[in-house]
């Protein structure tokens, strides 16, 4: 899993992903808590803001501080007919942009804010 380091000390209360340019989300699939996951560090009333060039930010009430595993699930799917899921698999190398080319599979990386 790929490990991300920030500093607490500049009170982070975001994390953005960027999806596929080429493969426009569909917000509403993009839920707090559900389907865009911060577990392990305390969060204050997430909530997720859609932003320009297909982001997705994950917005807490209050800084973010801790260890966190940081998920996306594969219930994320496209805007486009059909809707087809997150390709999310991050590869062995720790690449990015992540996928194994098959929709399905979910995202995630641990974030240390510290």
């Amino acid at each position: 899993m790929k490990h991300l380091n920030a500093a607490a000390s500049k009170l982070p209360d975001t994390v953005e992903v960027t999806f596929d340019p080429a493969v426009p989300v569909d917000y509403a699939s993009v839920i707090a808590m559900k389907t865009f996951i911060l577990a392990g560090g305390p969060v204050a009333a997430p909530k997720i803001v859609a932003m320009p060039n297909n982001v997705a930010r994950f917005h807490s009430l209050r800084p973010l501080k801790g260890q966190y595993v940081v998920r996306l699930l594969d219930q994320i799917v496209s805007a486009t007919l059909p809707a087809t899921r997150l390709d999310g698999e991050l590869p062995s190398t720790g690449a990015w942009p992540s996928g194994n080319d098959v929709p399905g599979g979910s995202f995630a990386f641990e974030l240390l804010v510290s």
